[in-house]
């Protein structure tokens, strides 16, 4: 009975950290959110201004013209930035531990092989942890 309740206190407190902590990333969560939307807001004033300038300059359609040239030049730098990380990525360290649970050795690993092992262990974890709370 002593091991029950001890089992008990200790669970409760761990629920009570996992709330705060699920509470917090929620938080951080919400301003992240609301810096992003002010930064791009920030920025999308910043390019009315550059329009702005830029017509008074050359006309309308050529300014519009320079700013969809310059939008278009910062998202193929993006894309070309995003293709060069994907290809240098390297395997984490989690990966390569449970890359030999998903298949016996010798045997080829299918695509989702990882993923399937990680699966099994959180369903057996799933299923002690619930015979050894009793619910």
């Amino acid at each position: 009975m002593l091991g029950r309740l001890i089992s008990t206190i200790g669970l409760s407190a761990l629920r009570n950290e996992v709330t705060t902590a699920a509470e917090r990333a929620g938080r951080r969560a919400g301003l992240y959110a609301l810096a992003t939307v002010l930064w791009l807001t920030a920025f999308g004033f910043l390019l009315a201004a550059l329009a702005v300038w830029l017509t008074r300059l050359w006309g309308p359609i050529a300014a519009y013209a320079v700013v969809a040239a310059g939008l278009a030049v910062l998202a193929l730098i993006v894309h070309l930035i995003l293709a060069l990380s994907a290809r240098r990525r390297p395997q984490t360290d989690f990966s390569a531990a449970l890359s030999g649970l998903a298949a016996p050795a010798g045997a080829a690993a299918g695509p989702g092989a990882d993923i399937g092992a990680l699966a099994v262990v959180a369903v057996v974890g799933w299923l002690l942890g619930r015979r050894m709370t009793g619910k």
